[in-house]
């Protein structure tokens, strides 16, 4: 195993999820994988968080693929997201402050995209420009 790949947790109940998130689960997945922005709709319609979620994915063997701010799931290069040249000043002063020791969470970028009106993937490039590392996932992929 490599050095930055995931242990799959295959030991989480989920069967003390909401019954709805797997049946809406296994209506999507195809070849084992599910995007990452399926997931989400998915949670939209049943009472289950998006760490659950992520370890349900574990346990059930799923592949979680296109991240939503480009950091992995996509081929051939897995990974999509690119610096973003000339970022906005204010878009960089609101990823600073919520940034600590380099670090920002999926969740922030997620809430500041909304907030801010711009797509994740831009912020996610801007975080690329500024060597700004993301984590954790929500679903627990990184």
């Amino acid at each position: 195993m490599g050095m930055h790949e995931k242990v799959r947790d295959t030991s989480f109940d989920i069967t003390r999820l909401d019954p709805r998130f797997q049946e809406r689960l296994m209506q999507t997945v195809k070849e084992n994988k599910i995007a990452c922005a399926s997931v989400f709709d998915i949670l939209k319609h049943v009472d289950v968080s998006p760490s659950d979620a992520g370890k349900a994915l574990d346990a059930l063997e799923i592949r979680l693929t296109h991240c939503q701010l480009g950091l992995f799931g996509y081929l051939p290069g897995k990974k999509i997201v690119k610096p973003v040249e000339n970022p906005d000043p204010e878009l960089i002063r609101a990823l600073q402050s919520l940034t600590v020791d380099n670090i920002l969470s999926c969740e922030k970028i997620w809430h500041l995209a909304q907030s801010a009106g711009v797509p994740k993937m831009k912020l996610s490039g801007i975080c690329e420009t500024l060597g700004i590392r993301i984590r954790p996932c929500q679903l627990g992929a990184f």
